[in-house]
């Protein structure tokens, strides 16, 4: 997929996008994997027109303004996120559509939004008993907690927070309160042994404007280099357990709750990766790439930022546009390169390339997010028609169905809350 196709894609999705972040009471969404709310709100234009059907959530308008709560999933004004409550324009109860796919125990990427910054972290948990039977000691079960990895510094130029070991699920966010930083990618590892069809994560965002919460002390003392700024010192300490519907005293910090649908897979489902090792030809030259290598230390790596420099993505990786405002990252270019194989020392009969097919199980199109699987069920509207799926869905639609032959993209390439 070009960039300019990628970028009249995403554009064709920001024209449906009804309103932009004009509110500033709210703070921060879940963008990617896609929170039910970011969802209501990407379809929000659509779904208030009177060819709206089944499956058409009420629309949202304010996103990131979800900072009461009646469970897990987070409420504003009359649109509760809850599985129980969150129905469709037609009053009847959304159907369970993962917004991506994942592996057990994969480590993924995590984007998400602040519209307005006020420090803080992030945390990520997961429940797979089913979306109805998910209560808050379900998320906070051992083992059910996703581990930050790494902040990817997404945008800006803050300073790349690091990991907390006493509070291994916690994705600091840097930048400091009022600046411009609004969207983070972080990468965090999915919990071993949690699988199913239809497993929810819980994304929760707690300020650290008004108390500090506990270990911020110690991780700012032992991480010294990180600015003041990042963390207001000097606050009283916030009391845990937090009120659980958002109210708030003065060692009660803000939150924010969103819930995203994915599906999670065994890693038994995992494709081996080790091929039969070659036979040694001491005649044979080693293959020649005829994709001139970049010179050492200067190439661009898998998930950095390439918006000003867009040809000097490291070997294997391309330059790709992911959001309407041009923001692009290198990311593996598994479908459109590959290295020329060796010339044989003994001229051997050509074999026909196997060429990328549609799976046996598929022979429809279908609408996808990672350009290789299809992630909305059949008379969804997304899954209607190649104009749903392009258009107000902003996304990609495959011609023949789901693919073999290539590998999935793990990071939404167009934006996907838009």
């Amino acid at each position: 997929m070009s960039a300019a196709k990628t970028f009249v894609f995403a554009a064709l999705a920001a024209c449906f996008n009804p309103t932009p972040h004009l509110f500033a009471n709210g703070h921060g969404y879940l963008e990617t994997p896609r929170s039910r709310n970011v969802k209501a709100y990407n379809l929000a234009y659509l779904c208030t027109q009177s060819t709206a059907g089944p499956g058409c959530p009420k629309p949202e308008y304010c996103p990131h303004c979800l900072n009461t709560n009646l469970g897990v999933c987070g409420k504003f004004g009359s649109n509760s996120y809850e599985t129980s409550t969150w129905v469709d324009t037609k009053s009847n109860p959304m159907p369970f559509t993962p917004e991506e796919t994942y592996l057990e125990g994969d480590i993924i990427m995590v984007k998400s939004y602040l519209d307005t910054h006020h420090n803080g972290h992030m945390e990520l948990k997961a429940c797979n008993k089913g979306p109805a039977n998910c209560k808050q000691e379900d998320f906070d079960a051992p083992g059910n907690e996703l581990i930050f990895i790494e902040d990817m510094v997404f945008q800006g130029n803050h300073v790349k927070m690091p990991a907390d070991p006493n509070y291994p699920g916690r994705g600091m966010y840097g930048g400091g309160q009022g600046g411009q930083t609004k969207t983070f990618v972080f990468k965090y590892k999915l919990p071993e042994g949690l699988y199913g069809d239809q497993v929810l994560l819980q994304w929760r965002y707690i300020t650290a404007n008004s108390c500090s919460p506990p270990g911020y002390e110690n991780y700012f003392s032992t991480n010294s280099y990180l600015p003041d700024s990042y963390w207001t010192r000097g606050l009283t300490e916030c009391v845990l357990p937090y009120h659980s519907d958002g109210s708030r005293d003065s060692t009660s910090p803000e939150q924010f709750w969103n819930c995203a649908e994915v599906k999670i897979l065994p890693s038994s489902s995992r494709s081996p990766t080790v091929s039969p090792k070659p036979t040694k030809s001491p005649t044979t030259a080693a293959p020649v790439s005829s994709r001139p290598s970049m010179p050492p230390g200067i190439c661009i790596a898998e998930w950095k930022d390439c918006t000003s420099d867009q040809s000097s993505c490291c070997e294997g990786f391309k330059c790709t546009q992911v959001d309407p405002t041009g923001s692009s990252l290198c990311l593996a270019d598994t479908c459109s390169w590959n290295p020329p194989p060796p010339t044989p020392s003994t001229p051997a009969p050509t074999t026909p390339k196997t060429p990328t097919t549609a799976s046996p199980h598929s022979n429809s199109g279908c609408c996808t997010i990672n350009l290789k699987t299809c992630h909305h069920e059949a008379g969804t509207f997304c899954a209607l028609s190649k104009e749903n799926c392009e258009g107000p869905c902003g996304k990609l639609w495959l011609e023949n169905g789901e693919l073999d032959g290539c590998t999935a993209v793990s990071f939404v390439l167009l934006d996907d809350s838009h």
